[in-house]
Protein backbone atom coordinates (compact mmCIF):
# COMPACT_ATOMS: atom_id res chain seq x y z
CA UNK A 1 0.00 0.00 0.00
CA UNK A 2 1.15 3.46 -0.67
CA UNK A 3 2.35 5.39 2.38
CA UNK A 4 1.02 8.87 1.81
CA UNK A 5 -0.51 11.61 3.85
CA UNK A 6 -3.51 12.89 2.03
CA UNK A 7 -4.42 16.41 2.93
CA UNK A 8 -7.95 17.51 2.46
CA UNK A 9 -6.94 20.88 1.26
CA UNK A 10 -7.22 23.14 -1.73
CA UNK A 11 -4.36 23.93 -4.12
CA UNK A 12 -4.61 27.20 -5.92
CA UNK A 13 -2.72 27.63 -9.21
CA UNK A 14 -1.56 31.21 -9.78
CA UNK A 15 -0.44 32.04 -13.26
CA UNK A 16 -0.87 34.56 -15.98
CA UNK A 17 -4.55 34.65 -16.80
CA UNK A 18 -5.58 31.47 -14.95
CA UNK A 19 -6.70 30.45 -11.46
CA UNK A 20 -7.61 26.89 -10.49
CA UNK A 21 -8.59 25.25 -7.23
CA UNK A 22 -8.39 21.46 -6.86
CA UNK A 23 -8.06 18.89 -4.09
CA UNK A 24 -4.61 17.36 -3.81
CA UNK A 25 -1.85 16.31 -1.44
CA UNK A 26 0.98 18.33 0.02
CA UNK A 27 3.80 18.48 -2.54
CA UNK A 28 7.54 18.48 -1.99
CA UNK A 29 7.53 17.96 1.81
CA UNK A 30 9.42 15.22 3.62
CA UNK A 31 9.50 14.15 7.25
CA UNK A 32 12.28 16.10 9.00
CA UNK A 33 13.03 13.02 11.11
CA UNK A 34 14.07 11.25 7.91
CA UNK A 35 16.48 14.05 7.05
CA UNK A 36 14.44 14.85 3.93
CA UNK A 37 12.82 18.27 4.12
CA UNK A 38 11.25 20.30 1.37
CA UNK A 39 14.33 19.87 -0.81
CA UNK A 40 13.75 16.11 -1.33
CA UNK A 41 13.00 14.39 -4.66
CA UNK A 42 9.52 14.36 -6.14
CA UNK A 43 7.03 11.50 -6.29
CA UNK A 44 7.47 9.07 -9.20
CA UNK A 45 4.26 7.01 -8.98
CA UNK A 46 2.18 6.32 -12.05
CA UNK A 47 -0.57 8.70 -13.17
CA UNK A 48 -3.20 9.73 -12.37
CA UNK A 49 -1.15 11.48 -9.67
CA UNK A 50 -2.67 12.16 -6.28
CA UNK A 51 0.30 14.23 -5.31
CA UNK A 52 3.81 13.43 -4.06
CA UNK A 53 4.63 11.25 -1.07
CA UNK A 54 5.26 12.86 2.30
CA UNK A 55 6.91 9.76 3.74
CA UNK A 56 9.47 7.35 2.25
CA UNK A 57 9.27 6.91 -1.52
CA UNK A 58 7.17 4.13 -3.03
CA UNK A 59 6.71 2.90 -6.57
CA UNK A 60 3.12 1.66 -6.38
CA UNK A 61 0.21 3.17 -8.27
CA UNK A 62 -1.12 6.51 -7.06
CA UNK A 63 -4.72 6.34 -5.96
CA UNK A 64 -5.53 9.99 -5.40
CA UNK A 65 -6.84 12.49 -7.94
CA UNK A 66 -4.38 14.01 -10.46
CA UNK A 67 -2.06 16.82 -9.27
CA UNK A 68 -3.28 20.33 -10.00
CA UNK A 69 0.15 20.96 -11.63
CA UNK A 70 -0.21 18.09 -14.07
CA UNK A 71 0.57 19.45 -17.53
CA UNK A 72 1.50 22.87 -16.13
CA UNK A 73 4.83 24.60 -16.93
CA UNK A 74 7.63 24.48 -14.33
CA UNK A 75 7.83 27.62 -12.15
CA UNK A 76 4.11 28.34 -12.08
CA UNK A 77 3.17 29.48 -8.55
CA UNK A 78 0.85 27.25 -6.62
CA UNK A 79 -0.54 27.40 -3.05
CA UNK A 80 -1.22 24.65 -0.57
CA UNK A 81 -3.99 25.53 1.83
CA UNK A 82 -2.84 25.79 5.42
CA UNK A 83 0.90 26.03 4.63
CA UNK A 84 2.55 29.43 4.59
CA UNK A 85 5.39 28.47 2.25
CA UNK A 86 6.12 29.33 -1.39
CA UNK A 87 5.15 26.45 -3.73
CA UNK A 88 5.79 26.06 -7.48
CA UNK A 89 4.90 23.54 -10.12
CA UNK A 90 7.83 21.23 -10.94
CA UNK A 91 7.53 18.17 -13.16
CA UNK A 92 3.75 18.34 -12.94
CA UNK A 93 3.61 18.41 -9.11
CA UNK A 94 3.10 21.34 -6.71
CA UNK A 95 6.31 21.37 -4.71
CA UNK A 96 7.92 23.52 -2.06
CA UNK A 97 10.16 26.07 -3.76
CA UNK A 98 13.81 25.55 -2.77
CA UNK A 99 17.31 26.74 -3.71
CA UNK A 100 18.73 24.48 -6.39
CA UNK A 101 15.49 23.60 -8.16
CA UNK A 102 16.48 25.78 -11.13
CA UNK A 103 13.62 28.27 -10.60
CA UNK A 104 14.57 31.65 -9.10
CA UNK A 105 11.90 32.45 -6.48
CA UNK A 106 12.12 35.63 -4.41
CA UNK A 107 9.06 34.75 -2.30
CA UNK A 108 11.09 32.81 0.28
CA UNK A 109 9.96 33.79 3.76
CA UNK A 110 10.41 32.84 7.40
CA UNK A 111 13.65 30.93 7.90
CA UNK A 112 14.38 30.87 4.16
CA UNK A 113 16.66 33.30 2.34
CA UNK A 114 15.20 35.06 -0.65
CA UNK A 115 16.76 33.79 -3.93
CA UNK A 116 18.60 36.22 -6.18
CA UNK A 117 19.10 33.47 -8.73
CA UNK A 118 18.77 29.71 -9.12
CA UNK A 119 20.72 28.00 -11.95
CA UNK A 120 20.13 24.48 -10.63
CA UNK A 121 23.86 23.55 -10.46
CA UNK A 122 26.63 23.55 -7.89
CA UNK A 123 29.31 25.23 -9.99
CA UNK A 124 30.90 28.11 -8.06
CA UNK A 125 31.77 31.41 -9.70
CA UNK A 126 29.40 30.97 -12.65
CA UNK A 127 27.27 33.96 -11.66
CA UNK A 128 24.94 32.08 -9.31
CA UNK A 129 26.28 30.34 -6.22
CA UNK A 130 24.91 27.27 -4.42
CA UNK A 131 23.26 29.67 -1.94
CA UNK A 132 21.17 31.07 -4.81
CA UNK A 133 22.91 34.43 -4.51
CA UNK A 134 24.85 36.25 -7.23
CA UNK A 135 28.59 35.50 -7.39
CA UNK A 136 29.25 39.20 -7.28
CA UNK A 137 27.45 42.55 -7.23
CA UNK A 138 30.41 44.93 -7.57
CA UNK A 139 34.15 44.91 -8.39
CA UNK A 140 34.95 44.87 -4.69
CA UNK A 141 33.44 41.40 -4.45
CA UNK A 142 36.06 40.13 -6.95
CA UNK A 143 39.22 41.77 -5.61
CA UNK A 144 41.87 39.05 -4.95
CA UNK A 145 44.12 41.61 -3.24
CA UNK A 146 46.90 40.91 -5.79
CA UNK A 147 48.43 44.06 -7.27
CA UNK A 148 50.32 42.48 -10.15
CA UNK A 149 47.42 40.76 -11.92
CA UNK A 150 45.42 43.94 -12.38
CA UNK A 151 41.95 45.03 -11.17
CA UNK A 152 39.15 42.47 -11.22
CA UNK A 153 35.59 43.51 -12.18
CA UNK A 154 32.07 42.16 -11.80
CA UNK A 155 30.46 41.49 -15.16
CA UNK A 156 26.89 41.95 -16.29
CA UNK A 157 26.24 38.27 -15.64
CA UNK A 158 27.43 38.64 -12.03
CA UNK A 159 30.66 36.77 -12.75
CA UNK A 160 34.09 38.01 -11.69
CA UNK A 161 36.29 39.02 -14.62
CA UNK A 162 40.10 38.86 -14.34
CA UNK A 163 42.13 42.03 -14.61
CA UNK A 164 45.03 42.76 -16.99
CA UNK A 165 48.53 41.88 -15.72
CA UNK A 166 50.68 44.83 -14.79
CA UNK A 167 53.45 45.12 -17.46
CA UNK A 168 56.83 43.70 -16.46
CA UNK A 169 58.57 46.80 -17.75
CA UNK A 170 58.88 49.40 -16.49
CA UNK A 171 59.01 47.54 -13.18
CA UNK A 172 56.20 47.92 -10.65
CA UNK A 173 57.15 47.53 -7.00
CA UNK A 174 55.22 45.08 -4.84
CA UNK A 175 55.66 43.23 -1.57
CA UNK A 176 55.76 39.49 -1.05
CA UNK A 177 56.47 37.92 2.35
CA UNK A 178 57.47 41.32 3.70
CA UNK A 179 60.16 41.66 1.00
CA UNK A 180 60.09 44.39 -1.60
CA UNK A 181 59.86 42.76 -5.04
CA UNK A 182 58.55 43.54 -8.53
CA UNK A 183 55.65 42.46 -10.70
CA UNK A 184 56.59 39.84 -13.24
CA UNK A 185 54.24 37.68 -15.31
CA UNK A 186 51.23 38.87 -13.28
CA UNK A 187 52.77 37.84 -9.94
CA UNK A 188 54.87 39.54 -7.30
CA UNK A 189 58.31 37.98 -7.45
CA UNK A 190 61.47 38.52 -5.43
CA UNK A 191 64.93 37.20 -6.27
CA UNK A 192 63.66 35.87 -9.61
CA UNK A 193 64.91 35.91 -13.18
CA UNK A 194 64.03 39.22 -14.79
CA UNK A 195 64.27 41.41 -11.71
CA UNK A 196 67.47 43.02 -12.97
CA UNK A 197 69.56 41.55 -10.16
CA UNK A 198 72.02 38.73 -10.72
CA UNK A 199 70.91 36.04 -8.30
CA UNK A 200 72.37 32.64 -7.48
CA UNK A 201 71.91 30.21 -10.38
CA UNK A 202 71.59 32.99 -12.99
CA UNK A 203 74.21 33.57 -15.70
CA UNK A 204 72.83 37.03 -16.38
CA UNK A 205 69.78 39.23 -15.72
CA UNK A 206 69.35 42.20 -18.05
CA UNK A 207 65.83 43.03 -16.85
CA UNK A 208 64.15 42.84 -20.26
CA UNK A 209 62.04 40.45 -22.25
CA UNK A 210 64.39 40.21 -25.24
CA UNK A 211 66.00 36.96 -26.36
CA UNK A 212 69.12 36.82 -28.48
CA UNK A 213 70.62 40.01 -27.04
CA UNK A 214 73.24 38.15 -25.03
CA UNK A 215 70.99 37.40 -22.05
CA UNK A 216 67.79 35.45 -22.74
CA UNK A 217 64.51 35.54 -20.83
CA UNK A 218 65.56 32.55 -18.70
CA UNK A 219 68.60 34.49 -17.44
CA UNK A 220 71.11 32.36 -19.37
CA UNK A 221 73.62 33.59 -21.95
CA UNK A 222 72.37 33.47 -25.53
CA UNK A 223 75.56 31.54 -26.35
CA UNK A 224 78.86 30.58 -24.83
CA UNK A 225 80.38 28.96 -27.94
CA UNK A 226 79.61 28.40 -31.63
CA UNK A 227 77.63 25.24 -30.88
CA UNK A 228 74.88 27.32 -29.28
CA UNK A 229 74.28 29.46 -32.36
CA UNK A 230 73.06 27.02 -35.00
CA UNK A 231 69.92 28.28 -36.72
CA UNK A 232 68.83 24.80 -37.86
CA UNK A 233 69.84 25.45 -41.48
CA UNK A 234 73.14 23.74 -42.29
CA UNK A 235 73.13 25.11 -45.84
CA UNK A 236 73.61 28.79 -45.06
CA UNK A 237 76.93 28.26 -43.30
CA UNK A 238 78.15 28.17 -39.72
CA UNK A 239 76.94 30.71 -37.19
CA UNK A 240 79.46 31.86 -34.56
CA UNK A 241 79.31 33.16 -31.00
CA UNK A 242 80.88 36.42 -29.85
CA UNK A 243 82.15 35.10 -26.52
CA UNK A 244 82.63 38.63 -25.20
CA UNK A 245 79.01 39.72 -25.67
CA UNK A 246 77.42 36.23 -25.80
CA UNK A 247 75.59 37.26 -28.99
CA UNK A 248 75.31 34.94 -32.01
CA UNK A 249 76.76 36.20 -35.30
CA UNK A 250 75.01 35.13 -38.51
CA UNK A 251 76.89 33.03 -41.08
CA UNK A 252 78.19 34.82 -44.15
CA UNK A 253 79.61 31.94 -46.25
CA UNK A 254 77.12 29.28 -47.43
CA UNK A 255 78.08 25.61 -47.18
CA UNK A 256 79.96 24.43 -50.30
CA UNK A 257 78.70 20.96 -51.26
CA UNK A 258 80.63 20.53 -54.51
CA UNK A 259 82.78 17.42 -53.97
CA UNK A 260 84.47 17.72 -57.37
CA UNK A 261 83.19 14.31 -58.41
CA UNK A 262 81.43 14.26 -61.78
CA UNK A 263 79.71 11.05 -60.75
CA UNK A 264 77.68 12.60 -57.90
CA UNK A 265 74.74 14.98 -57.81
CA UNK A 266 75.56 17.61 -55.18
CA UNK A 267 72.86 19.25 -53.06
CA UNK A 268 72.30 20.48 -49.52
CA UNK A 269 69.78 19.37 -46.91
CA UNK A 270 68.98 22.02 -44.30
CA UNK A 271 69.03 19.43 -41.52
CA UNK A 272 71.86 17.07 -42.49
CA UNK A 273 74.06 19.26 -44.68
CA UNK A 274 75.70 18.20 -47.94
CA UNK A 275 74.22 15.35 -49.95
CA UNK A 276 76.48 13.91 -52.65
CA UNK A 277 74.34 11.27 -54.31
CA UNK A 278 75.81 8.92 -56.89
CA UNK A 279 74.55 9.34 -60.43
CA UNK A 280 74.48 5.57 -60.76
CA UNK A 281 70.98 4.16 -61.11
CA UNK A 282 69.57 0.88 -59.81
CA UNK A 283 66.24 0.85 -61.64
CA UNK A 284 65.48 -2.83 -60.95
CA UNK A 285 66.45 -2.63 -57.23
CA UNK A 286 68.83 -5.61 -57.38
CA UNK A 287 71.62 -3.62 -55.58
CA UNK A 288 73.64 -3.44 -58.81
CA UNK A 289 73.93 -0.23 -60.81
CA UNK A 290 73.39 0.24 -64.52
CA UNK A 291 76.59 0.43 -66.54
CA UNK A 292 77.67 3.98 -67.48
CA UNK A 293 80.54 5.03 -69.71
CA UNK A 294 82.30 7.23 -67.12
CA UNK A 295 80.96 6.33 -63.69
CA UNK A 296 81.00 2.54 -63.66
CA UNK A 297 78.21 0.15 -62.79
CA UNK A 298 78.10 -3.60 -63.40
CA UNK A 299 74.45 -4.46 -64.09
CA UNK A 300 74.26 -5.55 -67.73
CA UNK A 301 70.44 -5.35 -67.62
CA UNK A 302 69.08 -2.80 -65.11
CA UNK A 303 65.50 -3.46 -66.20
CA UNK A 304 65.46 -7.03 -64.87
CA UNK A 305 66.21 -7.65 -61.18
CA UNK A 306 67.12 -11.30 -61.84
CA UNK A 307 70.04 -10.31 -64.08
CA UNK A 308 73.17 -9.02 -62.34
CA UNK A 309 76.69 -10.13 -61.40
CA UNK A 310 76.55 -13.08 -59.02
CA UNK A 311 73.16 -14.30 -60.25
CA UNK A 312 72.84 -18.02 -60.85
CA UNK A 313 73.01 -18.64 -64.59
CA UNK A 314 71.70 -22.04 -65.70
CA UNK A 315 74.07 -23.92 -67.94
CA UNK A 316 73.06 -23.49 -71.56
CA UNK A 317 71.04 -20.31 -70.90
CA UNK A 318 70.45 -18.18 -73.97
CA UNK A 319 70.76 -15.00 -71.84
CA UNK A 320 73.80 -13.65 -70.00
CA UNK A 321 72.26 -13.72 -66.51
CA UNK A 322 75.43 -13.30 -64.42
CA UNK A 323 76.81 -10.45 -66.59
CA UNK A 324 80.10 -12.26 -67.28
CA UNK A 325 79.93 -11.51 -70.97
CA UNK A 326 78.65 -14.88 -72.14
CA UNK A 327 75.27 -16.52 -72.07
CA UNK A 328 74.84 -19.96 -70.52
CA UNK A 329 78.56 -20.73 -70.44
CA UNK A 330 79.29 -24.47 -70.34
CA UNK A 331 82.32 -26.17 -68.82
CA UNK A 332 85.14 -27.65 -70.95
CA UNK A 333 86.15 -31.14 -69.81
CA UNK A 334 89.53 -32.68 -70.80
CA UNK A 335 90.34 -36.41 -70.91
CA UNK A 336 92.20 -37.56 -67.77
CA UNK A 337 92.83 -41.27 -68.38
CA UNK A 338 94.91 -41.94 -65.24
CA UNK A 339 92.73 -39.93 -62.82
CA UNK A 340 95.53 -37.63 -61.56
CA UNK A 341 93.57 -34.43 -62.50
CA UNK A 342 95.94 -33.66 -65.40
CA UNK A 343 95.23 -34.12 -69.14
CA UNK A 344 97.86 -34.93 -71.77
CA UNK A 345 96.27 -32.71 -74.45
CA UNK A 346 93.09 -30.98 -75.53
CA UNK A 347 92.29 -33.82 -77.89
CA UNK A 348 88.89 -35.33 -77.14
CA UNK A 349 87.76 -32.46 -74.89
CA UNK A 350 84.03 -31.72 -74.70
CA UNK A 351 81.84 -28.82 -73.54
CA UNK A 352 78.98 -29.78 -71.27
CA UNK A 353 76.96 -28.62 -68.25
CA UNK A 354 77.91 -31.73 -66.25
CA UNK A 355 80.89 -34.07 -66.43
CA UNK A 356 80.30 -36.67 -69.15
CA UNK A 357 80.78 -40.41 -68.74
CA UNK A 358 84.20 -41.85 -69.53
CA UNK A 359 84.52 -43.05 -73.13
CA UNK A 360 87.03 -44.19 -75.72
CA UNK A 361 89.09 -46.43 -73.42
CA UNK A 362 89.91 -43.56 -71.05
CA UNK A 363 89.12 -45.11 -67.66
CA UNK A 364 90.28 -42.27 -65.43
CA UNK A 365 87.60 -39.73 -66.33
CA UNK A 366 87.79 -36.01 -66.94
CA UNK A 367 89.45 -32.85 -65.62
CA UNK A 368 88.68 -29.16 -66.06
CA UNK A 369 92.38 -28.27 -65.74
CA UNK A 370 93.56 -26.90 -69.10
CA UNK A 371 96.66 -28.74 -70.43
CA UNK A 372 99.14 -25.96 -71.24
CA UNK A 373 102.96 -26.24 -71.16
CA UNK A 374 104.96 -28.24 -68.63
CA UNK A 375 103.12 -26.79 -65.65
CA UNK A 376 99.75 -28.42 -66.42
CA UNK A 377 100.26 -31.01 -69.19
CA UNK A 378 100.41 -34.66 -68.11
CA UNK A 379 103.52 -36.40 -69.53
CA UNK A 380 102.09 -39.88 -68.89
CA UNK A 381 98.28 -40.18 -69.10
CA UNK A 382 97.89 -43.95 -69.18
CA UNK A 383 96.27 -46.25 -66.71
CA UNK A 384 99.65 -46.77 -64.96
CA UNK A 385 100.73 -43.13 -65.01
CA UNK A 386 98.80 -41.62 -62.11
CA UNK A 387 102.07 -41.02 -60.19
CA UNK A 388 103.55 -38.98 -63.02
CA UNK A 389 102.14 -35.50 -63.48
CA UNK A 390 103.22 -31.85 -63.20
CA UNK A 391 103.75 -30.78 -59.61
CA UNK A 392 104.58 -34.27 -58.30
CA UNK A 393 106.69 -33.69 -55.15
CA UNK A 394 107.28 -37.29 -54.09
CA UNK A 395 110.55 -39.12 -54.84
CA UNK A 396 110.54 -42.77 -55.82
CA UNK A 397 113.40 -45.27 -55.45
CA UNK A 398 111.34 -48.06 -57.02
CA UNK A 399 109.60 -47.29 -60.32
CA UNK A 400 105.83 -47.57 -60.55
CA UNK A 401 104.64 -50.65 -62.41
CA UNK A 402 105.01 -50.15 -66.13
CA UNK A 403 107.62 -47.39 -65.92
CA UNK A 404 111.29 -47.69 -66.76
CA UNK A 405 113.94 -47.41 -64.00
CA UNK A 406 114.90 -43.99 -65.31
CA UNK A 407 111.67 -41.95 -65.00
CA UNK A 408 110.33 -38.40 -64.88
CA UNK A 409 107.58 -38.31 -62.27
CA UNK A 410 107.10 -34.51 -62.21
CA UNK A 411 107.01 -34.15 -65.99
CA UNK A 412 109.90 -31.71 -65.95
CA UNK A 413 111.58 -33.37 -68.93
CA UNK A 414 114.24 -35.24 -66.94
CA UNK A 415 114.52 -37.38 -63.85
CA UNK A 416 115.53 -35.38 -60.76
CA UNK A 417 117.56 -36.84 -57.87
CA UNK A 418 116.26 -36.58 -54.35
CA UNK A 419 119.46 -35.09 -52.85
CA UNK A 420 121.44 -32.01 -53.94
CA UNK A 421 122.50 -31.09 -57.43
CA UNK A 422 125.13 -32.27 -59.92
CA UNK A 423 127.68 -29.81 -58.49
CA UNK A 424 128.10 -32.18 -55.55
CA UNK A 425 128.94 -35.23 -57.64
CA UNK A 426 132.67 -34.38 -57.83
CA UNK A 427 133.20 -34.95 -54.12
CA UNK A 428 135.58 -37.90 -53.48
CA UNK A 429 133.77 -40.90 -52.03
CA UNK A 430 134.07 -42.14 -48.47
CA UNK A 431 135.32 -38.86 -47.13
CA UNK A 432 134.28 -37.10 -43.92
CA UNK A 433 133.69 -33.36 -44.00
CA UNK A 434 133.12 -30.68 -41.38
CA UNK A 435 131.98 -27.91 -43.72
CA UNK A 436 128.34 -26.81 -44.23
CA UNK A 437 127.20 -28.42 -40.94
CA UNK A 438 126.06 -26.50 -37.88
CA UNK A 439 124.77 -27.16 -34.38
CA UNK A 440 125.34 -30.11 -32.12
CA UNK A 441 123.48 -33.19 -31.05
CA UNK A 442 119.94 -33.33 -32.32
CA UNK A 443 120.33 -29.79 -33.67
CA UNK A 444 123.01 -30.86 -36.17
CA UNK A 445 121.85 -29.69 -39.62
CA UNK A 446 123.19 -29.25 -43.13
CA UNK A 447 122.69 -30.21 -46.78
CA UNK A 448 122.56 -33.79 -48.02
CA UNK A 449 124.03 -34.82 -51.41
CA UNK A 450 125.08 -37.86 -53.38
CA UNK A 451 128.81 -38.54 -53.27
CA UNK A 452 130.54 -39.47 -56.56
CA UNK A 453 131.96 -38.09 -59.75
CA UNK A 454 128.80 -38.81 -61.78
CA UNK A 455 125.11 -38.74 -61.07
CA UNK A 456 123.75 -42.05 -59.78
CA UNK A 457 121.02 -43.91 -61.63
CA UNK A 458 117.44 -43.72 -60.43
CA UNK A 459 116.52 -46.92 -58.63
CA UNK A 460 120.14 -47.93 -57.95
CA UNK A 461 122.24 -47.39 -54.80
CA UNK A 462 124.75 -44.68 -53.98
CA UNK A 463 126.64 -42.97 -51.17
CA UNK A 464 125.23 -39.83 -49.55
CA UNK A 465 126.96 -37.13 -47.52
CA UNK A 466 125.12 -35.62 -44.54
CA UNK A 467 125.66 -33.96 -41.17
CA UNK A 468 125.67 -35.90 -37.91
CA UNK A 469 127.02 -35.83 -34.37
CA UNK A 470 125.90 -35.64 -30.76
CA UNK A 471 128.72 -33.50 -29.44
CA UNK A 472 130.40 -32.12 -32.53
CA UNK A 473 128.34 -31.60 -35.68
CA UNK A 474 130.37 -33.05 -38.56
CA UNK A 475 129.81 -34.29 -42.09
CA UNK A 476 129.91 -37.99 -42.75
CA UNK A 477 128.85 -40.45 -45.48
CA UNK A 478 126.57 -43.44 -45.77
CA UNK A 479 126.80 -46.05 -48.53
CA UNK A 480 124.19 -48.30 -50.10
CA UNK A 481 121.40 -45.72 -50.09
CA UNK A 482 118.63 -46.33 -52.68
CA UNK A 483 118.57 -43.51 -55.21
CA UNK A 484 115.11 -41.81 -55.36
CA UNK A 485 114.02 -39.68 -58.31
CA UNK A 486 111.03 -37.81 -59.62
Amino acid sequence: MRSALLLASSILLLGAGCTALVDSTLAGRRDAALGMDGGGPIDTGVVPDGGPDVGPRDTGPDTGPPSACAGMPDGLHCLVSGIDEPFICLSGVCQLSRCGDGIADNRMAGSHVAEECDDGNSTPGDGCEQTCTFSCHAAADCDDMELCNGTETCGTMHTCEAGTNVPDAPPTACTVGGVTARCQGGACRAGMCGDGTLDAGEECDDHNLNSGDGCDMDCTYTCIDDAGCGDGNACNGNETCNVATHVCVAATVPLDCNDGDACTNDSCNATTGCVNASVLVDADADTHFAITASCGGDDCNDADGSIHPGAVEPCGSMVDIDCNGSAGAMTTFYRDCDGDDYAASTTGSVMACTEPAAAGGCTGGWTTRVPAGTTSTDCLDTSVGSSAHPGQAMYYSTPTTGLAPQYDYNCSGAASLEYATSTRFDVPPNTHYSIACSGSGRLCTGSIWYVGSTAPTCGGTATISYCTGTVLCTRTTRTGVAVACH
